[in-house]
């Protein structure tokens, strides 16, 4: 009765990088492009409460160097990600994560970029799809077509798609 794939929701964590990313890049940024890992104090309002957030890496530690985006997305430095998405702003983040499929409530926050709000599987399974679709939402469909014993086609489904994204 309880469907874990669409129902159950989970925090993310890093799996919601390429989101800030993708924001990133289509705004502007290249993968050459370059952002300090240290740590950073993000301060913001939320549900009119001031709040404060300082990000750190998974291993506790900070290079304090200048990397590029693609190497920090590679790694999957949360410094730089946190950075990255109040340059291209957290509400931009979220309205690329809903445009690519992301149906989810997604609070526009700093951590964002961290995978802070919590999605389905069956979210994050569509918006994924788009990078090897060339930027073609396609939504989530379980059959697409039923066939009888001899392969004769009884009836096929046609998933709702759009281009969300530059193939680019």
């Amino acid at each position: 009765q309880y469907d874990h794939v669409k129902q159950g929701k989970r925090q993310p964590g890093s799996t919601f990088k390429p989101f800030v990313y993708t924001a990133a890049i289509d705004n502007g940024w290249t993968p050459c492009d370059e952002i300090v890992d240290q740590m950073k104090t993000f301060r913001y309002e939320e549900n009119g409460e001031m709040k404060e957030w300082t990000p750190k890496n998974a291993d506790w530690n900070y290079s304090y160097r200048s990397m590029t985006l693609r190497h920090a997305l590679g790694r999957s430095i949360n410094t730089v990600t946190a950075q990255l998405t109040e340059k291209v702003t957290a509400q931009k983040v979220v309205d690329y994560a809903k445009k690519m499929g992301i149906t989810s409530e997604v609070k526009p926050v700093p951590s964002v970029g961290l995978g802070s709000s919590a999605v389905s599987v069956h979210d994050m399974v569509s918006a994924y799809a788009v990078f090897v679709n060339q930027g073609i939402w396609t939504e989530p469909m379980l059959v697409t077509r039923i066939e009888d014993r001899y392969g004769n086609i009884i009836h096929q489904f046609t998933p709702n798609q759009k281009q969300v994204l530059n193939p680019e």
